[in-house]
């Protein structure tokens, strides 16, 4: 699986630390739903990721997670 693509789903509650056993994901769009509480730094262990869309959701922590994934990948995509 290299593509989840949940944008306007109406997700509520946390974006699931499991993602990280997704070894070959590269896109993550979570945008435009009611997810809330941190984003999981278990995602920042997704060596194939290239874009996380995480925008227009109650997320916290953003600044702190976009710090930690653009400081090992600096190409990545993240939007929150």
């Amino acid at each position: 699986l290299s593509d989840v693509q949940l944008q306007h789903n109406q997700l509520t509650g946390r974006i699931p630390a499991q993602l990280r056993y997704l070894s070959k994901l590269r896109n993550l769009n979570l945008s435009h739903n009611e997810l809330s509480g941190p984003i999981p730094l278990e995602l920042n262990s997704l060596g194939e990721i290239q874009h996380i869309v995480l925008e227009n959701n109650r997320l916290s922590d953003k600044l702190r997670f976009q710090m930690l994934l653009r400081m090992r990948r600096p190409r990545i995509d993240v939007r929150t």
